[in-house]
């Protein structure tokens, strides 16, 4: 079975293909060939090495909240549910 690509289209620039992605936390978006002057500087990447890095990240990320003992978990619950509400006045 072949997987679809899904070819983004710039959000400022009408109908250009997003070909790069600017890997700034500020930034994190895909980019036209347009687009791209105003990152310079920033880390810019083609979109298709982007977005296989931020899926191993994700699957990392999963992974490690799947990895959390139980008993972890449980405490997580106690903590949150001991903290008394703020009263507003």
């Amino acid at each position: 079975m072949e997987k679809k690509q899904h070819v983004s289209t710039c959000a400022i620039h009408r109908g250009e293909k997003c070909k790069y992605y600017c890997m700034e936390e500020k930034c994190d978006r895909a980019l036209c060939q347009m687009c791209i002057t105003k990152h310079q500087g920033h880390r810019v990447k083609p979109i298709e090495i982007a977005m296989l890095e931020k899926k191993k990240r994700a699957e990392k990320a999963k992974h490690e909240v799947k990895s959390v003992s139980p008993e972890k978990k449980e405490v997580k619950k106690v903590q949150k549910v001991a903290v008394p509400p703020v009263a507003t006045k």
